[in-house]
């Protein structure tokens, strides 16, 4: 992940001093600066088995979780347009890796799963992506990110 974080940063300088990213590269999404500097939690999951997360609270507390593709570390599948930002949705197509429906709701900090991981081609070169917990009453987002991986 060190290398892919290096290499997305380097192409986001080269970028921004108009020099060519060519697809199969990494870059920062547009408004990415950098990560949060307290500690946050990282989830890796297998591709090969039916891993998945269960989000829950001992809290009663209303919570959203949201999943998109991680902005500091965007595959590039195609060479990107020099005049436009690189931009990521959330929740859908290339922006969701599970076979589940996403923004998943939790009431009263009832259980809910992320369903497991899908092993397509887009989602195995992406690999990286960010799952945004949104809580009822909390202004700031809690924001895990997530790993693919092949093998147990």
């Amino acid at each position: 992940m060190e290398d892919d974080q290096l290499n997305a940063k380097a192409n986001t300088e080269k970028r921004n001093n108009k020099q060519k990213v060519l697809a199969g590269e990494r870059i920062h999404a547009k408004g990415y600066v950098k990560e949060p500097d307290d500690h946050h939690v990282g989830i890796h999951l297998s591709f090969d088995l039916p891993d998945q997360v269960m989000w829950f609270s001992d809290q009663w507390i209303n919570f959203w979780v949201d999943i998109g593709r991680d902005p500091e570390l965007i595959y590039l599948f195609n060479e990107p347009d020099p005049e436009k930002d690189i931009e990521i949705g959330k929740n859908e197509g290339l922006d969701n890796p599970f076979g589940m429906p996403f923004p998943l709701t939790s009431r009263q900090g009832a259980p809910v799963l992320s369903g497991a991981l899908v092993k397509s081609p887009e989602t195995l070169k992406q690999l990286y992506y960010k799952y945004t917990v949104r809580v009822e009453g909390i202004a700031t987002p809690l924001d895990p990110h997530i790993a693919g991986h092949l093998g147990p």
